[in-house]
């Protein structure tokens, strides 16, 4: 029984997660950038090492145009997961478009690897 009542709250936390994540898709969508930092600040207090928070922050650096932080983030993603094709994309896309050609399609190459489809 006690096993049963963990399993649902893990369930309801994990809902509540997504919802979180779809609010944040939702405001960069609408180009509220400082409100979604904002709510992914809240989820990485809470776990510091969430991949799709981190994921998120990215694009919304990206959006704003704060470059070397978007790279950072992306970065970092490659080294909490290297075999997660997203984090390979992002950062070759930016660096294919800016400051380093060779190694952003290393990156995008790279990518394609973990994820052909």
């Amino acid at each position: 029984m006690e096993e049963l009542q963990e399993i649902i709250r893990l369930q309801e936390r994990i809902g509540r997660v997504r919802a979180k994540y779809k609010n944040i898709n939702r405001l960069i969508d609408l180009k509220k950038y400082k409100y979604a930092e904002g709510e992914i600040e809240k989820l990485l207090r809470e776990n510091p090492h969430d991949y799709q928070a981190l994921l998120l922050r990215g694009i919304c650096f990206e959006k704003e145009g704060k470059i070397d932080s978007a790279i950072m983030i992306y970065e970092t993603l490659i080294k909490e997961d290297p075999v997660d094709s997203r984090g390979h994309f992002l950062l070759g896309s930016l660096l294919v478009d800016g400051i380093n050609k060779k190694r952003g399609i290393k990156e995008l190459k790279k990518g394609i690897e973990l994820n052909p489809n």
